[in-house]
């Protein structure tokens, strides 16, 4: 199944009123990006935090669905690289889970990304 998000994720959520629940202990903060990190990093800075959209597939027989997405975007690697998740429902129901790693390699002037297709 190719997902292609389309719609724009609209402004984040924060976790303080996002919920009035206790934060789960399980789940990691959004991180700090480290000092020791190159500027480069600071290009996909924009996706630190959670955002709440929607998506849209094109189904087999040609027909658009929308599902809703939940973009977490957090610093890993002690704040040397960027973790960004992608939480949705595929229109059969079931759940999705992609996560994408990026980090910039200053030595080799290079991005380093990777997608993690969970559910697949």
């Amino acid at each position: 199944m190719m997902v292609a998000v389309i719609a724009a994720l609209p402004s984040p959520v924060s976790a303080q009123t996002a919920s009035k629940e206790p934060p789960d202990p399980t789940k990691s903060s959004f991180g700090e990006r480290s000092t020791r990190t190159p500027q480069e990093l600071s290009v996909f800075s924009f996706l630190i935090g959670k955002f709440e959209g929607a998506g849209t597939i094109k189904l087999a027989d040609g027909k658009l669905a929308e599902f809703p997405v939940t973009w977490i975007g957090r610093y890993i690697l002690d704040g040397t690289a960027i973790s960004d998740e992608m939480h949705s429902f595929g229109p059969d129901g079931k759940p999705y889970l992609g996560i994408t790693l990026r980090q910039y390699d200053a030595a080799r002037k290079t991005w380093i990304i990777e997608y993690l297709n969970v559910t697949g």
